[in-house]
C-alpha cells in the first residue's frame, strides 16, 4: 500500500520505502495538518512494518495531548 502514496506523503510520514522507518514526531505533526488523511494513511502504514508501532504510538500521544487541552 505504501506505493500507493505520493512520495511527499511518504516523506513527511517519515516511512522510509526501503528500511520502513518512521518517527512518532512526523507521524503526528502529519496527522496535525492533515486530519482528514488519517483513514488514507492507515492501510500504508500497516505497509511499513517499523511505522505500525510508531503510527499507533503516536496517535496514543496525540489523544493524550489532545485530553490534556480539554
Amino acid at each position: 500500500h505504501a506505493n500507493k502514496l505520493l512520495p511527499a506523503d511518504l516523506f513527511l510520514l517519515g516511512c522510509d520505502h526501503e528500511t520502513g522507518k518512521s518517527t512518532p514526531f512526523k507521524i503526528g505533526s502529519y496527522l496535525a495538518f492533515h486530519p482528514w488523511r488519517l483513514v488514507e494513511l492507515l492501510p500504508a502504514v500497516a505497509g511499513c512494518t517499523h511505522a505500525r508501532g510508531v503510527m499507533s504510538q503516536a496517535v496514543a500521544e496525540f489523544l493524550n495531548w489532545l485530553s490534556e487541552r480539554s
